[in-house]
């Protein structure tokens, strides 16, 4: 092996890494430059790749269909006294009750205990203190319908129907459809100062709210720009499946085929393999889920990219070639990925890939200038020997000088 080949091949992964940083990227390791310029399908989500990460507009609901400003007194109860990460949604809250007058007795509450999203259930729940104990759950809809048996309605609190359920759920679809989140809110009084997931029950549905959080105008153009690259995306959501089809639609995507998270579960290994290849969305996913996602497109021979943005992705992003975060994410994500993104942004993940293949073109011009040099050495001592003998110093001397000449053009 040409003995230069490996310090040429460390000053271009060093000189790539630097213009990466420039372009506001950084990376962790030099596998992660290696990989980026093979790397052939990124697996995004929706909140911050695709969509805007910003509630532009925001509807409170009751049972009814009727607007309500406390169904957003109460989500803001659940989102103030909450100590986990808050979502767009959940700022938009804050923002908006920020500007209004709460009750008088809201410096009495306190936080006694919290229940935190978890997949699985797909809603959170918050127990405070103001005298007496309530529970406030806010989550997805159905999540939050499935546990309630009576509902507040203008004039009080009514028994909760099956018909009142289906035609709440038909107008959270509707909403989806138009590519607004819907969240239910919920409450209820507990008889003591703490709270479990069994307290998760015959609660009182309070009513629900609509945001919207459009794709970011420059989504359809980047996706567009990063598919000529020859990346293939696939984007993986934990929410509805309705919603996410109508933010890749208008983000420019073609959610020709999607597979929600009960599909998947009853697959096997290689049934989803075979799913996986077709599928552009998948939807309602568990991390366990997101997980078998990643390990059927790399058993399939991708190079498979996985952008994570939230704690429950760090064993997906484990599984997956090359992992990727934002800045902006938690310390666990954050360590789980080889490159940081200063911004989230995917034209940076297309500015990144544009790098590393410049950064491999130079790696193999420096190795075909390596053995070259080589063979040419070895040529000018198998004809010293026969013809016009070279001394050992003038040998060293002549592969000093190349070696110089080398290592100068790895910049």
């Amino acid at each position: 092996m040409p003995d230069m080949l490996a310090v040429t091949d460390g000053m271009s992964f060093l000189r790539g890494a630097a213009r990466l940083s420039k372009k506001r990227i950084i990376t962790k390791n030099s596998r992660a430059l290696r990989t980026l310029q093979e790397t052939d399908t990124l697996c995004i989500g929706l909140t911050g790749g695709i969509t805007q990460n910003k509630v532009v507009l925001l509807y409170p609901f009751d049972i009814n269909g009727e607007q309500d400003d406390n169904v957003l007194l109460q989500a803001y109860i659940g989102t103030s006294f909450k100590t986990g990460v808050r979502d767009a949604a959940d700022t938009a809250v804050m923002m908006y009750m920020d500007e209004r007058k709460l009750p008088e007795n809201w410096e009495q509450l306190r936080n006694i205990g919290e229940i935190p999203y978890d997949s699985f259930r797909r809603r959170t729940s918050v127990a405070v203190f103001d005298g007496a104990a309530r529970l406030v759950t806010k989550g997805d809809i159905d999540a939050v319908l499935s546990v309630c048996s009576r509902a507040e309605n203008g004039s009080g609190t009514v028994p909760l129907t099956a018909e009142m359920k289906a035609r709440t759920l038909a107008t959270a679809e509707g909403n989806n459809a138009d590519g607004m989140r819907v969240i239910g809110v919920a409450r209820k009084d507990l008889n003591r100062a703490d709270c479990t997931v069994s307290d998760e029950a015959d609660m009182i549905f309070v009513g629900y709210i609509a945001v919207l959080d459009p794709p970011k105008t420059t989504t359809k153009k980047v996706l567009r720009e990063v598919a000529d690259c020859g990346l293939e995306f696939k984007i993986l959501t934990i929410g509805n499946d309705r919603l996410a089809r109508r933010i890749c639609e208008q983000a420019g995507l073609d959610p020709n085929e999607i597979l929600c998270g009960e599909d998947i579960e009853k697959m096997s290994a290689e049934e989803l393999k075979e799913a996986a290849e077709s599928a552009v969305l998948f939807a309602r996913l568990t991390p366990a889920q997101k997980l078998r996602i990643i390990v059927a497109l790399r058993a399939g021979g991708r190079t498979v990219g996985f952008m994570g943005g939230d704690m429950s992705d760090c064993a997906a992003m484990r599984a997956a070639d090359i992992a990727v975060a934002a800045n902006t994410e938690v310390d666990s994500v954050r360590s789980a990925a080889d490159l940081i993104l200063l911004r989230k942004d995917l034209s940076l993940i297309k500015s990144g890939i544009h790098t590393a293949r410049e950064v491999r073109a130079n790696m193999i011009k420096h190795t075909k200038l390596n053995i070259c040099t080589e063979l040419a050495m070895l040529i000018l001592v198998l004809i010293g020997t026969f013809l016009l003998p070279v001394a050992p110093i003038g040998i060293l001397l002549l592969k000093l000088i190349a070696n110089i000449l080398i290592f100068i053009t790895s910049f």
